[in-house]
């Protein structure tokens, strides 16, 4: 759990500092890198949540709020990379 949003954090830091980047400087590497960034969160979020329902169905102990806190972060970390390959799809079409 921990070492996934931990994981997590850390590309959407990458992401959001490359967003910035190639929004300030339009270029073709960064958009490519927020694309590759974009699917390693994908990765995180459908490996963590696997091991989530895996958790569940061994019964470890957890406490609903943590469980929905868990799942919101899970999703909101996913959105977070979809708006930036929104964002990087743009630039590419309006710029590249």
């Amino acid at each position: 759990g921990l070492e996934e949003i931990t994981n997590l954090m850390r590309v959407i830091e990458t992401l959001l500092q490359d967003l910035h980047a190639v929004i300030k400087d339009p270029n073709r590497y960064l958009v490519d890198r927020i694309y590759g960034l974009e699917e390693e969160i994908n990765q995180i979020e459908f490996a963590a949540r696997n091991e989530f329902v895996s958790r569940l169905k061994a019964r470890v102990p957890m406490g609903s709020m943590s469980m929905a806190l868990y799942v919101d972060i899970l999703s909101d970390f996913e959105r977070i990379g979809d708006y930036a390959e929104n964002i990087a799809n743009r630039i590419q079409d309006m710029v590249l």
